[in-house]
């Protein structure tokens, strides 16, 4: 992986109700990333089905900053 040491922003959406990657499951993994930011879909699951407005959001407020 080369997120943990790259200088740049990173941004990670994730799904609170994700079947594979749950936040608990990220937050330890992301622990050493220089420059990430977690943000989480509170009402999503892994395909994010009704939550595409929120994850574009999130998106857009990271390609702004």
């Amino acid at each position: 992986l080369v997120a943990p040491s790259d200088p740049r922003p990173v941004t990670v959406i994730a799904a609170a109700h994700d079947q594979f990657n749950a936040p608990g499951q990220l937050r330890p993994k992301m622990e050493s990333w220089t420059n990430a930011t977690l943000h989480v879909v509170e009402s999503a699951d892994h395909f994010f089905a009704g939550a595409h407005r929120q994850v574009s959001d999130f998106a857009a407020a990271a390609l702004e900053s």
